[in-house]
């Protein structure tokens, strides 16, 4: 019961302190001024700011015991004009654990801009762990994102490849035909990256789906399937030109005309 109510308390404070929200000409303001570290300084008293900063690692250290603040951290984050703010609640939210995976997908989807982006980021949390697997489809889903200034899409593209291929490569299969042009080229790049990591992370079933990229509309895109292509199969990059070892005429079903002669999109 101490326990609880203990926690209860720190709960309570952690929160009224990580609601901070700087101004807004506090956030446009660069005022260059040089902040000292903590332990040198002769006044141990932490600004709003910092105390605020300082709060989302109570919640590390709390996990699961600091459950009942899910719902107001969820609130603070979706209100929140601060950037800063948004990230604290979102980081708070994963240090919780799984239990607050719910409220993170909620505001990766439905959330301003700041806070769908540091939402997303902060799923990464769980990319290696088979509780990730429930946030595959709202990532795929946010790879369709437009915001350019809290790049959400990109946050969305790096917690699938921290996940890695066994789990990104057959969700991205559908997003290979997207028909947006910056969505397939996250997708591409994906299998781009599994490939220059190790070319059976890319099984062959992606082939057809690369070799059809090599006419697509955008160029991007025609670039990143063709070299993922030749990737896969057996070619190596010196310097500029790709060069194709002896006995890789046949890896992956790969032969030199499919650079010859790209199918019709």
């Amino acid at each position: 019961r101490y326990w609880r109510d203990w926690s209860s308390d720190v709960c309570s404070s952690d929160l009224k302190w990580i609601s901070y929200e700087r101004s807004p000409s506090q956030q446009s303001s660069q005022t260059g001024a040089t902040v000292l570290p903590f332990a040198v300084r002769r006044n141990y008293t932490l600004s709003p700011e910092e105390r605020a900063d300082s709060t989302k690692y109570a919640f590390e250290f709390l996990c699961a015991v600091a459950r009942p603040a899910i719902p107001e951290l969820t609130r603070l984050a979706r209100t929140s004009s601060d950037p800063k703010r948004a990230e604290r609640c979102a980081a708070s939210l994963a240090f919780i654990g799984p239990e607050a995976i719910p409220s993170l997908l909620s505001l990766a989807t439905n959330g301003p801009p700041v806070t769908r982006y540091w939402a997303v980021s902060w799923l990464e949390r769980f990319a290696r762990k088979p509780v990730g697997m429930q946030t595959v489809p709202v990532l795929i889903k946010c790879l369709d994102d437009t915001n350019t200034f809290f790049p959400v899409a990109g946050a969305a593209q790096g917690v699938l490849l921290t996940m890695g291929p066994a789990v990104a490569v057959p969700a991205l299969t559908n997003v290979l035909q997207s028909p947006l042009a910056p969505t397939r080229l996250l997708a591409f790049a994906c299998l781009w990256e599994f490939a220059e990591e190790d070319l059976t992370n890319v099984p062959p079933t992606m082939v057809p789906y690369l070799r059809a990229a090599m006419s697509d509309t955008d160029s991007r895109v025609r670039s990143t399937a063709t070299n993922t292509l030749r990737r896969m199969g057996g070619w190596k990059l010196a310097g500029e030109q790709w060069v194709r070892p002896r006995g890789t005429n046949t890896l992956n079903g790969i032969t030199p005309d499919f650079f010859n002669n790209a199918p019709p999109r």
